[in-house]
């Protein structure tokens, strides 16, 4: 008999909690009945999920790195659709797009590469086997006979190609390896000077001094060039002396131990500045005249002056040629002043947007309610202690302490989560409080004090039920003023160096790239902080009106 009166309660134990799960299934059913009648909360959750697709689905929706992927079309490039406007409201059909017109390893040769030689001592052959995978491009010189030298030879490889587009790039890259042996010879050079002409004794007035090496007997001389067909110009935009020594006019050329890595760059600038390095800034002027054709190339000169007395062969090898000009028009949005794209900075933006919104209101709520629940509950002497702490913490002034504080601690993205949480939670501490000064003075309270009931139980049964809906209003509402928190900060220039937030966007535009001139760079970042703070706001509007009773009995 025990037994069985065991198993009905148990029975009348699972019932009930099924019962209990049936009634909050039923009443989360009613209240998303409601919630997509009320017009705003609707607006509002379609703006926020499209958002939240947007940083989830970030990926998806671009294939480049807001911050590490730089030069992918010429800085401050102009959204591709900007073409397509009409002249009056800015558009520009002759815009240029990336264009790569060389890119080769020379495993069968460069299609419609060629070859120009004033002498018939240098070769041009395809070397099948040497440096790089797809072999390479071989120019050789030779001199079987002795007691004669060739002197200058020249031949100038070369690629034609047309550029199509009606304005210049905005800046053109190009590179290649580079690959020099050959006969060589040990030296002995002889450097003196005058250090003092007054000396009267001139073995003290001459300094001596001799170096040994060895050298190429005949060097050769390498310059790339851009031609322009039409007119015939033409810039030299790479010396190879400037990574390599070579013994012409004076100068001595060492044979390289290893290949050479050729970097060209050109800028929107009329000066000529020749790096070390052997990167080069060379005027976009070369492509002034366009649509046109154009011819990139070698000239390369052997210089067989020096020594007859010995057969001689220099080689050079080219490897991995690449020419590609950098366009003024790319992508949804454009470029930025380093050549990284817009549209995916916009689009994880959206991460960083909606990831310190929600986590530092949630933090500010979460302090929010367990001030405010301690402070109106238990009352007396921790009511004092709490509230004036809340008084101390609201009146100091937050946006100088904030800045402060981003300083001190660093402009990361979890400090500043975690400030703005600290420093947000003032105002629904107070609202808390007194909703709960007033919950436990009414009947349903006395009733579970006079059953027993503790403390505890009160508050997570009782009172803290009756302030959620004070928490979900003031969750949503709150995540606007972190959104643009973060935005101040950002472009007041506290942002985290390795992500991209909207105002960081708003900050490289007005600081760095001219946000005047450029205007979609400020107004789509601008435009996603108002919508996603507006949708927000609506959200909290709509809770407020489907979970407060008074404005449900006033409707």
């Amino acid at each position: 008999m025990v037994l069985l009166i065991r198993e009905l309660n148990t029975g009348d134990v699972m019932r009930g909690r099924a019962g209990k799960i049936e009634y909050q299934i039923k009443r989360f059913g009613n209240f998303i009945k409601v919630f997509f009648r009320n017009k705003l909360g609707l607006a509002g959750i379609i703006i926020i999920l499209a958002f939240t697709f947007m940083a989830v689905g970030a990926p998806l929706l671009t294939d480049k790195d807001p911050v590490r992927d730089e030069n992918l079309a010429g800085d401050l490039a102009a959204p591709i659709w900007i073409k397509w406007l009409p002249s009056f409201l800015g558009g520009n059909p002759s815009l240029s797009e990336n264009f790569q017109p060389l890119k080769a390893n020379f495993a069968d040769g460069i299609q419609g590469a060629n070859c120009i030689s004033d002498s018939s001592y240098v070769g041009l052959d395809w070397e099948s086997n040497f440096g790089y995978e797809g072999g390479s491009l071989l120019v050789s010189f030779k001199r079987t006979e002795t007691g004669v030298l060739y002197g200058l030879n020249n031949v100038t490889v070369y690629y034609d190609f047309h550029f199509p587009y009606g304005s210049s790039p905005r800046r053109f890259y190009a590179s290649t390896k580079i690959f020099v042996n050959g006969t060589f010879q040990t030296y002995v050079k002889k450097v003196f000077w005058f250090y003092n002409l007054s000396e009267p004794d001139p073995s003290k007035a001459i300094v001596y001094n001799y170096t040994e090496g060895r050298m190429l007997v005949a060097p050769p001389v390498v310059r790339i060039f851009i031609q322009r067909l039409s007119d015939n110009a033409k810039w030299y935009v790479w010396p190879l002396q400037n990574t390599t020594k070579y013994f012409a006019n004076g100068t001595i050329f060492d044979i390289t131990e290893d290949w050479i890595n050729v970097r060209i760059s050109s800028h929107d600038s009329d000066v000529r500045t020749i790096a070390y390095n052997g990167v080069i800034d060379v005027s976009v002027e070369t492509f002034k005249q366009t649509p046109g054709d154009y011819r990139y190339g070698f000239d390369i000169s052997f210089v067989d002056k020096f020594n007859s007395t010995i057969p001689v062969n220099t080689n050079i090898y080219i490897d991995d040629v690449s020419f590609y000009c950098a366009g003024r028009a790319y992508g949804l949005l454009g470029t930025d002043a380093h050549g990284r794209d817009l549209w995916s900075q916009l689009v994880y933006g959206a991460r960083v947007s909606l990831y310190v919104g929600v986590l530092s209101a949630v933090i500010s709520v979460v302090i929010g309610l367990i001030v405010g629940l301690c402070a109106g509950f238990l009352g007396s002497a921790v009511d004092e202690v709490l509230m004036r702490i809340t008084d101390f913490w609201l009146v100091v002034p937050f946006l100088p302490l904030m800045l402060i504080l981003v300083s001190v601690f660093g402009p990361t993205l979890d400090n500043l989560i975690i400030i703005v949480g600290l420093l947000g939670w003032m105002g629904f501490a107070r609202v808390v409080r007194s909703q709960v000064l007033s919950l436990k003075e009414r009947a349903f309270i006395e009733a579970a004090r006079a059953v027993g009931a503790g403390r505890s139980h009160i508050i997570f049964r009782h009172i803290l039920p009756n302030v959620m809906s004070l928490v979900y209003v003031t969750l949503a509402s709150s995540v606007p003023g972190a959104i643009t928190i973060e935005a101040a900060l950002s472009f007041l220039g506290f942002y985290d160096p390795v992500r991209v937030s909207w105002g960081r966007m708003l900050n490289e535009a007005m600081f760095i790239g001219g946000g005047v001139l450029n205007w979609w760079w400020v107004i789509f970042p601008g435009l996603c902080i108002a919508l996603l703070a507006m949708a927000f706001i609506l959200l909290g509007f709509a809770l407020d009106e489907i979970l407060n009773p008074k404005l449900r009995l006033r409707k």
